[in-house]
C-alpha cells in the first residue's frame, strides 16, 4: 500500500484533568507516527480568538516531543512564552499571564485507527481548544528524536535509515521548562535525486515585557531551523542541513549554539514514492494557485501536503519583516484538511495577539491582529489528485505573500503506476499501447 496519511481533526474540553481522547479514521489501521497541531482556538472559525496559541507535537509511538508558543492578547507589555518537551508530552498550553509555565498538558499512545490523548492530572486546559492529527502509516521507517547543534557542525547517525523526508521544530527554550519571549521555527527538508537537498523553514520572534510589541519573522530556502532576532536583521542562529547520510544526515550551525535542541520527525518512504518540498507566493486576486508536484516517477499525485504560509510578501525581503503570522495547514489525498493559524503584530503598545482554526482551509493569515480581525488570505485545497497541488483562494492580498510547502507522493494503484520517459511524459496509452 505505501505510505499513507489521514488529517483527522479533534475538539480539546476545558478544565479537564482526566480522562482520554480518541483521535481516530476508520480503517485506518494503527499509525507508525503522528504530528499533532493545536491551535488557540476553541472554534471553526477564521475569526481570531484572544492570545496566540500553537502547540506542534510529534510522536514515533516510543519518543514524544513538543514545542508550544503564547502571546497575550490585550497586554499593555509583552507577555510571551514558549516551551520544549521530551517527556511525553504531546500538546502543552501555555496560557498563565506572566506565569511563564504550561497550563494544560496531554499525553498519548497510538492505536487502531490513530492517537489516544490523554488529560493529565493537574494540568487542566484553561479553554476549550481546537486542533488536528496527521495519522502517518507505511513507511520503510519513522523516528522521532531530539539533537543538539552545539558545535558549528555535526553528524546525527542515530536514525537507522537515510531518510527523504524530515520535519524540524524549536522554540530553543530549555527541555521540560518554559522560557519567556516566542522564538519558534518551523521547517523541512527533503532528499531528492543524487541526495540533493531542498529545505523550507519559517521562523517567528516576539520578545517578552516590552511597552511596544517587537516581533518579527522570516523565512529561508537554505535552512531548517533556528531562532530570529526580533531587533536585527537575519537569525541569531539557525541549522542548514548540508549532508544526507546512511542512517541520518549533517547539519550546519551559524551563529550562536543549539544546546537546547532541535526536535525531528524522519521519514524513510517506499521505494517509488518521493517527497518534494518548495517556496511560492499566492497570486494576488481570489483565484487557483497551482504547485508542479513534479515527481521524478510514477504518479504525480501526492497523498500528503503541509503548507506554512507567512505574511512575508514580495514587497519586502522575506528574510525580515515586522510582522508576525503564519499558518500551518495539512491536507490528505481524501481532501481531509484542516489549518492553525495565530497572528501577532508589532509595533502596538497595545499587544493583538489571536488565534483561528478552520477544517475547511489550509491556509490562513489575517491583516493585523485581534484589534482588527481581517483575514488576509484563505485558501483551501480544491484538488490533491490534480497532479498539482491546487490551491483555491476565496481571499488574497494585494501583495503575494511567501508561502513554504511540502509534499509526499501517493502510492502507485495495484498494478502499478504508469511509467514516464526522460520529459515525464507516459511512455505508453492507457490501454498499454504506445502513445
Amino acid at each position: 500500500m505505501g505510505f499513507e496519511a489521514k488529517v483527522v481533526t479533534f475538539a480539546v474540553a476545558a478544565s479537564t484533568t482526566t480522562g482520554t481522547l480518541d483521535v481516530t479514521s476508520s480503517g485506518f489501521g494503527t499509525p507508525q507516527g503522528v504530528m499533532i497541531v493545536l491551535s488557540g482556538s476553541p472554534n471553526d472559525s477564521a475569526t481570531l480568538e484572544s492570545d496566540a496559541i500553537l502547540s506542534v507535537g510529534i510522536t514515533d509511538g516510543t519518543n514524544d516531543y513538543c514545542t508550544s508558543i503564547f502571546a497575550e492578547d490585550a497586554s499593555g507589555n509583552t507577555d510571551t512564552t514558549r516551551t520544549m518537551r521530551n517527556d511525553g508530552t504531546l500538546i502543552a498550553e501555555n496560557d498563565s499571564a506572566g506565569l511563564k509555565s504550561t497550563d494544560g498538558e496531554m499525553t498519548g499512545a497510538l492505536i487502531t485507527d490513530g492517537i489516544q490523548l490523554s488529560y493529565v492530572t493537574g494540568k487542566g486546559f484553561n479553554r476549550a481548544y481546537r486542533g488536528y492529527a496527521i495519522l502517518m502509516k507505511g513507511a520503510d521507517n519513522l523516528v522521532c528524536d531530539d539533537i543538539s547543534l552545539s558545535a558549528a557542525s555535526a553528524d546525527f547517525d542515530t536514525y537507522g535509515f537515510k531518510p527523504d523526508i524530515v520535519f524540524f521544530q524549536t522554540t530553543t527554550a530549555a527541555t521540560n521548562g518554559t522560557s519567556t519571549d516566542i522564538n519558534v521555527s518551523l521547517g523541512w527538508a527533503v532528499r531528492g535525486a543524487a541526495d540533493s537537498i531542498s529545505q523550507v523553514c519559517v521562523g517567528l520572534s516576539n520578545d517578552d515585557n516590552k511597552s511596544t510589541v517587537v516581533s518579527t519573522q522570516i523565512m529561508s530556502t537554505t535552512q531548517v531551523g533556528g531562532s530570529k532576532n526580533p531587533t536585527s536583521t537575519g537569525w541569531n542562529r539557525s541549522a542548514a542541513l548540508d549532508e544526507w547520510r546512511t542512517n541520518g544526515f549533517g547539519l550546519t550551525r551559524t551563529g550562536a549554539a543549539f544546546g537546547i535542541g532541535l526536535q525531528t520527525l524522519a521519514i524513510k518512504l517506499p521505494s517509488g514514492q518521493e517527497a518534494l518540498c518548495g517556496q511560492d507566493t499566492s497570486p494576488t486576486s481570489a483565484t487557483n494557485k497551482s504547485v508542479t508536484t513534479n515527481y521524478s516517477a510514477g504518479t504525480d499525485d501526492s497523498e500528503l501536503a503541509i503548507i506554512v504560509a507567512t505574511k512575508l510578501s514580495t514587497s519586502v525581503d522575506r528574510l525580515d519583516d515586522e510582522t508576525n503570522a503564519l499558518s500551518l495547514g495539512a491536507v490528505d489525498s481524501a481532501g481531509n484538511e484542516a489549518v492553525a493559524s495565530i497572528s501577532d503584530d508589532d509595533g502596538h503598545t497595545t499587544s493583538q495577539s489571536g488565534s483561528a482554526f478552520l477544517d475547511s482551509a489550509t491556509i490562513l493569515t489575517h491583516v493585523d491582529g485581534n484589534a482588527t480581525d481581517t483575514v488576509e488570505e484563505q485558501a483551501d485545497m480544491t484538488n490533491m489528485l490534480s497532479p498539482d497541488l491546487d490551491i483555491n483562494y476565496s481571499t488574497a492580498d494585494s501583495n503575494a505573500m511567501y508561502f513554504g510547502w511540502c509534499s509526499i507522493q501517493k502510492a502507485a494503484a495495484a498494478g502499478g503506476a504508469t511509467p514516464k520517459g526522460p520529459l515525464g511524459l507516459p511512455l505508453h496509452g492507457p490501454l498499454g499501447g504506445p502513445m
